[in-house]
């Protein structure tokens, strides 16, 4: 088997304001995802970020939902990569 690990985005909206704590947090916990995952070879693919994906306001059902049209972003990512 291989494992994965899939971070899926959060709303642009959620980003727009760098200094909120949950945008603080989502930043802490993904590097350390990125950390962990390299230390024991294991593939991260996404982001918490949508700007990292190219993913827009209107790919979300709301502010932590992601609609098809985004999560086709991060499946990309995985068939390329």
């Amino acid at each position: 088997y291989t494992i994965k690990i899939i971070l899926t985005p959060y709303h642009p909206l959620i980003w727009s304001n760098p200094k909120q704590p949950l945008v603080k947090a989502m930043k802490i916990v993904e590097e350390k995802t990125l950390q962990i995952a390299k230390k024991n070879s294991i593939d991260v693919v996404g982001s918490f970020n949508p700007n990292n994906l190219n993913c827009l306001e209107v790919d979300f059902y709301d502010e932590m939902h992601s609609k098809p049209s985004c999560l086709k972003k991060i499946g990309n990512y995985l068939i390329d990569n």
